[in-house]
């Protein structure tokens, strides 16, 4: 009788170890699914954001302006390193939109999702991050001068 109960012991010990691990499973994958929501949600306003600002900054003609030093802007847009960082941001964010969808549909594993994926860790940690860290050091040290002088 002592081998059968202890045996049933083993068994539910089992159970309970098992429905303790599938509710951690659970309980993270939950999570991720919410946070993984939170950043889609992000990343479509900032694509908005950057859509709308794009097309009013990109219809304004500096020419016609009444500040004359205004009118360089004009000429020297497309040469400015802003200009390039929000048309590559143009690219980067519908892909992380698609990819972080495909993650949340458990279907991330597809070769097309894995290279996008690796173009979007590529364009964000060897262009997008230096060149807004960049941006943030020379504005800083503008203001610095700005102050100081």
């Amino acid at each position: 009788m002592l081998k059968i109960s202890k045996f049933l012991h083993k068994d539910k010990l089992k159970f309970v170890k098992n429905s303790i691990s599938n509710f951690n499973c659970n309980v993270m994958k939950n999570s991720e699914n919410v946070l993984l929501k939170v950043r889609i949600l992000f990343y479509v306003m900032a694509f908005i954001h950057l859509v709308v600002v794009s097309i009013i900054l990109l219809t304004i003609d500096f020419t016609e302006a009444e500040d004359p030093s205004l009118w360089m802007y004009a000429n020297v847009r497309w040469k400015l390193i802003t200009c390039w960082f929000n048309l590559l941001s143009l690219v980067y964010l519908p892909i992380c939109i698609y990819c972080d969808l495909k993650e949340l549909r458990d279907e991330d594993k597809e070769l097309h999702v894995k290279r996008l994926n690796n173009i979007r860790f590529l364009i964000f940690t060897s262009i997008l991050l230096p060149t807004s860290i960049a941006d943030q050091v020379i504005v800083s040290q503008n203001i610095d001068q700005f102050i100081n002088d």
